[in-house]
């Protein structure tokens, strides 16, 4: 038989078993298309997991001061006094080691203390973020800004989430106007009492959670209550 007899005697098989050709035929369609699809997808989720850590960076290193111990046994509501404190001269030195980029001071306001954002008479409790651009979690790409800039000066300017902005009653088509005008950090004890620090802000970040970005020195003065502070809670080193 030639080959030519037996493409004829396939088609005409073919002919004779339609549903069965067709069912088969969708099978072999399905079949691959599901392959296509799984192998695609894995592929994404490698190359989004790899951009995740790449955005982490393993070569970023967290300085925190042991706290001490008052006493035998595990005790988590024993808030004992830090045995030693990052200093402005301890930050300097590292600055100078060899393979360091760069070193930033990170200070967190007292948990018994709480932050809101004020503007035009109406306040919102957030929170603070550290020293780099904000972000919900680790492995969360840096947002990007939607309005200025997010870089801040050394003192006297704020980043504000989109989430923020808009809970204080600032639209999404404001935001751009929002950016060189000044809004009123406030800080609230458990007591009653309240001290208000102005800012200029700087930019608007795309993050939608109710989070604000300040400077080291403005961060400081809030926990030092306006006064020169001189220690950090910890610091952030980034090696080359």
């Amino acid at each position: 038989m030639t080959v030519r007899d037996q493409v004829r005697t396939a088609l005409s098989n073919v002919g004779r078993r339609k549903l069965r050709s067709t069912l088969a035929s969708l099978g072999v369609v399905v079949g691959t298309l599901t392959i296509v699809i799984m192998v695609s997808l894995a592929s994404g989720v490698r190359q989004q997991i790899n951009r995740q850590f790449e955005s982490i960076g393993l070569n970023r290193l967290t300085v925190t001061p042991a706290g001490g111990r008052r006493g035998p046994g595990f005790n988590p509501f024993d808030m004992a006094p830090r045995k030693k404190l990052i200093t402005a001269q301890d930050v300097k030195r590292w600055k100078a080691l060899p393979g360091v980029a760069k070193v930033t001071a990170e200070i967190n306001l007292p948990g018994s203390v709480g932050l809101e954002l004020k503007w035009n008479g109406t306040n919102q409790s957030v929170r603070m973020s550290g020293g780099e651009p904000m972000r919900g979690n680790p492995f969360q790409e840096t947002p990007k800004p939607v309005a200025g800039s997010l870089d801040l000066p050394d003192s006297g300017g704020i980043v504000l989430s989109q989430g923020a902005a808009q809970s204080v009653g600032i639209r999404t088509n404001d935001l751009a106007k929002l950016i060189g005008q000044n809004v009123e950090a406030l800080l609230r004890t458990s007591r009653g009492e309240t001290q208000s620090f102005t800012l200029r802000v700087q930019g608007v970040s795309q993050d939608k959670s109710k989070t604000i970005q300040a400077s080291v020195a403005d961060r400081l003065a809030m926990k030092t209550g306006g006064s020169t502070p001189r220690t950090c809670s910890n610091a952030k080193a980034m090696t080359r």
